[in-house]
C-alpha cells in the first residue's frame, strides 16, 4: 500500500512541476493570488475588534467578581 501511495505523490509532484500542467501546489497559487491584500486586512481587522471585546469582557469578570479580603 506504501508503495502506490509514494508513486500516487511522486506522479502528482512530477505533473505540478510540468507547466501548464492542471495541479498546482499551495505555494504556486499563493505566487498567483499574492498573500495578503485589503480584503484579507479588513476581514481580519473585522474579526479581532469583536474577539477583543469579547476577550475584555471575560476578563473584567475576574476583577468585578473577586470579593476583597478585610482583616
Amino acid at each position: 500500500m506504501s508503495i502506490i501511495n509514494k508513486d500516487l505523490f511522486d506522479n502528482a509532484e512530477k505533473e505540478a512541476l510540468i507547466p501548464g500542467s492542471r495541479s498546482m501546489r499551495y505555494d504556486d497559487i499563493l505566487e498567483e493570488v499574492g498573500q495578503i491584500g485589503p480584503y484579507q486586512r479588513r476581514v481580519f481587522i473585522l474579526l479581532c475588534v469583536p474577539l477583543a471585546i469579547v476577550a475584555a469582557t471575560i476578563m473584567s469578570t475576574v476583577f468585578i467578581l473577586t470579593e476583597p479580603v478585610f482583616r
